[in-house]
């Protein structure tokens, strides 16, 4: 419960400073092994999740897109 507090809190700060972000769970061992890898986060550390943070793309309204 404590990191799902947390990342609804960063979330809500995000949306504050009109950025997006949206939170992505780790599905298997194989995928906590590669974040582990990708981001360089050490042995010790088990990560709940990722969060990245940007700015939005623009919205496009469903008439515009071509068929």
């Amino acid at each position: 419960m404590d990191a799902g507090c947390a990342v609804m809190i960063l979330l809500l700060a995000v949306v504050d400073e009109g950025l997006s972000a949206g939170f992505a769970g780790i599905p298997t061992m194989q995928g906590l092994d590669v974040l582990r890898e990708l981001l360089g986060i050490p042995a010790e550390v088990t990560p709940v999740g990722v969060i990245p943070i940007g700015h939005r793309a623009p919205d496009v309204p469903a008439l515009a897109i071509p068929y």
